[in-house]
């Protein structure tokens, strides 16, 4: 439902912008272009938020991941690989 109404909000915005262009004299190709480069610039500043949140939350698993090893490593399992190595 939100994505149908985001839609629609977005072909009214661009053929509103057709409009304009065309009353301004610019051609229609012009504002295509105008218009996706600023859709590009939106989606990269998004992608980018998103890839710090990601990093972020990397780093967090890694950091309970390392508590996760130390908290289970006072246990030695008989017959287990790392108990030869110790």
């Amino acid at each position: 439902m939100l994505s149908t109404i985001r839609n629609r909000l977005i072909l009214g915005f661009g053929c509103m912008l057709l409009l304009l262009g065309l009353v301004a004299g610019v051609g229609p190709m012009q504002l295509a272009a105008g218009w996706a480069v600023r859709n590009m610039g939106n989606a990269t500043r998004q992608n980018a938020a998103l890839v710090e949140q990601m990093a972020a939350a990397a780093s967090s698993l890694e950091g309970q991941a390392n508590e996760l090893v130390k908290s289970v490593d006072v246990f030695i399992l008989t017959g287990s690989r790392n108990h030869a190595n110790r």
